[in-house]
């Protein structure tokens, strides 16, 4: 869609202002994130479907969170580690080269995220069957396919979601 991709490329351009705090750079920014997400509750008040869009990036770090004791990611540090490549996007959403060199270096230009080489991607499986977009034993993962565009998958496997948490840099 047109406007979120409006509302990346002002991320990328106000980033400054934005990570200090300038009302006049958050006030737009916050407008947009309300009247997108309204939009999409009330096209989907249920969460039965397009809804699960809201999703993306938190079903790998809300099993970050929980594998941690919520004591070593902070909300905004987890989110983007499962942002751009959960559970295989790279081979099955396929967004362009471009896209995913834009959205990995915006979320660069906000500092590192922490390491993770250290947690095993084997202890998150335990927690991701636990997440709220798991529907009658399915779970949803959101794929980026480009920047405003996902895809909602509810097919992924262990093995294959194992293989993508080891790309992210969880450790054996």
């Amino acid at each position: 869609m047109a406007c979120e991709a409006a509302l990346f490329d002002r991320l990328g351009r106000d980033l400054r202002q934005l990570t200090r705090r300038d009302a006049s750079a958050l006030t737009p920014v916050i407008a947009a994130c309300c009247r997108i997400k309204g939009a999409v509750v009330a096209a989907d008040e249920r969460e039965s479907g397009a809804r699960r869009v809201l999703n993306f990036g938190h079903t790998v770090g809300h099993a970050l969170e929980a594998v941690t004791k919520y004591r070593r990611l902070l909300h905004g540090e987890r989110s983007p580690t499962g942002c751009w490549r959960p559970a295989g996007s790279q081979r099955r959403a396929a967004p362009c080269a471009a896209d995913t060199a834009a959205v990995a270096g915006l979320i660069a230009q906000l500092g590192p995220l922490p390491p993770l080489n250290d947690l095993p991607a084997a202890a998150l499986l335990e927690y991701v069957p636990r997440d709220k977009k798991v529907s009658f034993g399915r779970l949803h993962f959101v794929l980026p396919t480009g920047i405003g565009s996902v895809r909602i998958v509810d097919d992924v496997g262990e093995p294959e979601l194992l293989r993508a948490l080891r790309e992210i840099g969880l450790g054996e």
